[in-house]
């Protein structure tokens, strides 16, 4: 009998189950540079937990830029799309977690604020895309952030799953809070996105881990069943 302590799991992608955020910081130093701006040192604090579209009308207005918010979103995919194909890779012990939680029965959704042009193409490159009954994004729910709940609460429904069945996963004070709005468990991934606000982080989440092989230290991992197969020569 498995002792897992949620049945339904919701997984942020970027900084959680993805060790993605130094693609974004690749991305910022292309985009700023061919704009002669200096990135400042606050850029990341003032986008972590915002959806991809706020961060797009953020950064055109706090560096008063001409271009339209459809060019940069074009421009930041360009720039992310191979990145993201083949040089993505999972932040340790995510793919075996995933894993443990399918064979046990647990139903996993991804809710991201990234674009589903970046995502699925890196997911089944990783061999993660059948892992997840259902993939969310923040444009489902209109484009807001996650710190409202509301995505989590859509990622919920479309498991068939109770909020207070969930757990979340995410690397930002923002998921972390929208996963309390949503009445649900949460648990929060070390990363750069979240190292502004730590105590905040450590005083809401359930449990904190630096990679999901901490994990053990919350729940038991059920023991991997075995399958022996006897055949016969007539």
């Amino acid at each position: 009998m498995s002792n897992i302590p949620f049945s339904a799991a919701i997984f942020d992608l970027d900084g959680t189950i993805l060790d993605s955020l130094w693609v974004w910081r690749q991305v910022d130093e292309r985009f700023f540079k061919a704009r002669g701006i200096e990135i400042p040192e606050a850029y990341v604090r003032e986008i972590a937990g915002m959806s991809f579209g706020e961060t797009v009308d953020h950064t055109i207005q706090r560096f008063g830029l001409p271009d339209a918010p459809e060019a940069v979103i074009a421009e930041w995919l360009s720039l992310a799309m191979h990145e993201y194909a083949h040089h993505v890779k999972p932040v340790a012990g995510a793919r075996e977690y995933l894993r443990m939680l399918k064979r046990e029965g647990v139903r996993l959704a991804a809710a991201t604020a990234n674009k589903r042009a970046l995502i699925l193409p890196c997911l089944e490159n990783l061999g993660m895309s059948g892992l997840f009954d259902a993939v969310l994004t923040t444009g489902d729910i209109g484009d807001g952030n996650k710190a409202d709940g509301a995505l989590f609460m859509a990622a919920a429904e479309s498991l068939g799953a109770n909020p207070g069945e969930c757990a979340v996963f995410e690397d930002t004070l923002e998921g972390i809070r929208g996963a309390r709005a949503a009445g649900m468990g949460a648990y929060a991934v070390r990363s750069v996105a979240g190292r502004h606000c730590i105590c905040e982080i450590d005083a809401l989440a359930d449990g904190v881990i630096d990679d999901f092989r901490g994990m053990r230290r919350y729940h038991e991992y059920p023991a991997r069943r075995r399958c022996v197969i006897y055949t016969a020569r007539c």
